[in-house]
């Protein structure tokens, strides 16, 4: 549409030309919104509006996990430029992996943050079963606070098959806990039983020294209970008496260990601390056991990944799922 603004003195005469691209404007605006353009209808336009403003910030994605490429819904006209405080809505086709960009109607990718604009989103965060809402703050879409969630949130799983370790990499400040949920784990060899190890530089390498851990628990056996002392050892142990591995896990189907351990305040400079409670079978008697476990590394560092184990053996079969928990 073309300026206007100089013929509006009073006395200057808008050219058909002009004065056709007045209404030819509004019926763009109303059929843009899905409308058939009727006579016996005036309130069209206000319809239009009402679209706009419940749906035209929705886009279909059709990228890749990290990076998702969006168009606007149906026939409503997406903006022409990125403004700041737009805000945008997509459902992700693939849930994210790593930090991760969007493309909003071809016009430039954009990395996504967290509320605070400059932490990348965790692994898991955008995820393919719900909506996404982005806000745009003249640099990088954000998402905001209050759409964060402030409970349990799924970041990955792995399925062990013959593993001979299982890895969680990536873990950060974004949250201050971190669960490991276990289910049905297996080991390969029967009465070995479940370790942790810890890593610096995100998986590059997992501290095994004679000293790095120090470990304690308590494991009840049918109606017996048993715990021992602080010791210290290449890992931490989840499982089995803590100066033994007596009361190992049983191979023997269908005996599986379920559970949980916690990674407490990883990413601070600390003794990371961790604790697990994990239900499982003992071989060879087939007794029912609760392992209570807690630990620490002995040395005060930022972790950023953690690892899985047997004692001997491979991880047979079992899930392993990581949450984080924001502070």
């Amino acid at each position: 549409m073309r300026d206007i603004t100089t013929k509006t003195d009073g006395s200057s005469t808008l050219s058909a030309a002009e004065f056709n691209e007045i209404p030819g404007e509004l019926e763009n605006a109303i059929t843009s919104s899905g409308q058939t353009l009727s006579s016996g209808d005036l309130n069209q336009l206000g319809k239009a509006l009402g679209g706009y403003a419940s749906v035209g910030d929705f886009y279909t994605d059709s990228g890749a996990a990290n990076a998702y490429i969006l168009t606007a819904t149906t026939t409503y006209k997406a903006p022409t430029t990125y403004i700041t405080g737009m805000r945008i809505r997509f459902k992700p086709g693939n849930s994210s992996t790593i930090a991760s960009t969007v493309n909003v109607a071809t016009l430039g990718v954009k990395s996504i943050k967290r509320f605070d604009g400059t932490t990348d989103p965790v692994a898991g965060e955008l995820t393919a079963s719900r909506d996404v809402v982005l806000i745009y703050d003249g640099t990088n879409f954000r998402l905001p606070e209050a759409l964060v969630s402030t409970g349990w949130v799924k970041i990955a799983a792995t399925t062990a098959s013959s593993s001979a370790t299982v890895d969680f990499t990536g873990l950060s400040s974004t949250y201050a806990t971190y669960m490991v949920m276990l289910t049905n784990v297996v080991p390969a060899t029967d009465a070995a039983n479940l370790w942790l190890r810890t890593s610096i530089n995100n998986g590059g390498a997992y501290s095994s020294g004679a000293s790095d851990y120090y470990w304690g628990g308590e494991v009840g056996v049918n109606s017996s209970r048993y715990g021992d002392v602080f010791t210290a050892g290449t890992h931490i142990k989840l499982t089995g008496n803590v100066l033994s591995d007596v009361y190992g896990l049983s191979s023997t189907s269908p005996a599986v260990a379920r559970g949980e351990v916690f990674i407490y305040n990883p990413s601070a400079a600390l003794r990371c601390q961790v604790a697990g409670r994990i239900n499982s079978v003992a071989s060879p008697n087939q007794y029912r056991m609760i392992n209570q476990s807690t630990g620490y590394r002995d040395s005060a560092a930022a972790v950023n990944a953690i690892r899985f184990l047997m004692s001997s053996g491979n991880i047979s079969s079992g899930i392993f799922t990581l949450y984080g928990l924001s502070a």
